[in-house]
């Protein structure tokens, strides 16, 4: 097994702070076969992580939103050992195994699990929604946002979590040294201080992510309405014909409510919204309440859903029009930049740049019908002209 995780390592990955660089590992991975197998094993039969395995080089990579002076409008990418990462990696199939032969992940569940993926977790949705409205029944899908999500989790709560679903042993104990970590920013090659993570799973790793989902397992148990998940991306859906199934979606809201309480966790309320679907919604308010904290979810025509707009009728014109808003607005600024140019050239620039934009989003499963195409062929006629 550690032959082929060594066999399949991307040399193209930047190495953590013990600076082993991938592809080196790989070029002498026959020389180190044997040395790296005898140090995983010691690591697991005694639960011990050498210090650089349990450290994190953070790098902050602007989103291209927002300003630059704000560290939120940052995303944090985090670099870690690439030979700790093999081990977790090792460890992350043997939990993940664990868990699907036992049938011990929620049903609705699809990241990180074979077989499943975005597609099916927007088709499994998108299905439901559609056959209660052909019905002549209305949806209310309230999209819910998790704040940093993997860096909010408790470590003995997730321990425990752990425990719950017949992770144990050695492993249980390798898990629990993997998760006593310490990390650095580093800006333009200078670093920052060491500081020692008290929360949340290892980003950066292979194991986090399975982690993540080991932590929010539990999370739909009592939920009446569908409670679709993808790692930390959920949304709560149902039938909302009647004023009682429109009751037992608010009596969701405050179980699920309940349960971050519990396991310390929380939803950005300010982000949570519902998307109504169906002809004569009757728009039901719904609400989040902490305390004495109570906020009314906004209303949305349509929400980005793993990468998918989907509107409240369904279409898609939403999801093929922001790719084409984005390229005619690269086409404005190539006619503004350049004084002279071949149309010929330009024309070749503008199919090329239309079959790109159109190739993602088919990607995304979402074919294209002839009103959201019809601008492409506009902006390619100009260009002609």
């Amino acid at each position: 097994m550690v032959k082929k995780k060594l066999d399949n390592l991307k040399q193209n990955k930047s190495p953590g702070n013990d600076n082993h660089h991938p592809r080196v590992l790989q070029e002498v991975k026959d020389l180190l076969l044997k040395p790296i197998t005898c140090l995983f094993q010691k690591s697991l039969l005694e639960g011990f992580l050498p210090e650089s395995w349990r450290e994190a080089n953070i790098t902050p990579i602007y989103k291209n939103k927002g300003t630059r002076s704000h560290p939120t409008n940052y995303r944090p990418v985090s670099l870690t050992s690439i030979i700790c990462k093999l081990l977790d990696s090792l460890i992350k199939d043997a939990v993940l195994d664990h868990l699907i032969e036992n049938n011990l992940l929620y049903t609705y569940q699809h990241a990180f699990i074979g077989k499943r993926s975005f597609s099916t977790n927007l088709l499994e949705v998108l299905n439901i929604c559609t056959k209660l409205i052909e019905d002549e029944e209305t949806v209310d899908a309230i999209y819910l946002d998790f704040p940093k999500a993997f860096d909010s989790v408790p470590h003995r709560r997730l321990i425990e979590k752990c425990k719950m679903l017949g992770i144990t042993g050695k492993v249980l104990g390798w898990i629990s040294t993997f998760l006593k970590r310490r990390q650095r920013v580093m800006v333009n090659g200078n670093p920052s201080s060491w500081v020692e993570v008290i929360s949340g799973v290892p980003q950066g790793s292979v194991l986090d992510p399975v982690l993540f989902v080991i932590f929010i397992n539990d999370m739909p148990n009592n939920i009446n309405s569908f409670l679709s998940l993808f790692a930390d991306d959920a949304k709560l859906y149902a039938r909302s014909s009647t004023s009682e199934q429109r009751s037992i979606i608010q009596d969701d809201l405050s179980k699920l409510q309940s349960w971050l309480d519990t396991w310390q966790l929380h939803f950005n309320k300010a982000k949570c919204k519902t998307l109504y679907l169906g002809k004569d919604n009757c728009k039901e308010t719904y609400y989040m309440q902490n305390n004495q904290d109570r906020v009314n979810l906004k209303e949305t025509e349509a929400e980005k859903d793993l990468g998918v707009f989907v509107d409240n009728s369904l279409n898609f014109t939403t999801h093929m029009s922001e790719p084409i808003k984005k390229a005619n607005t690269k086409l404005g600024m190539i006619k503004r930049t350049f004084v002279c140019l071949m149309k010929l050239c330009l024309l070749n620039f503008t199919s090329l740049l239309c079959a790109h934009t159109l190739s993602m989003q088919m990607s995304s499963g979402i074919l294209i019908n002839s009103s959201t195409s019809r601008p492409w062929k506009q902006c390619i006629t100009e260009q002609r002209g």
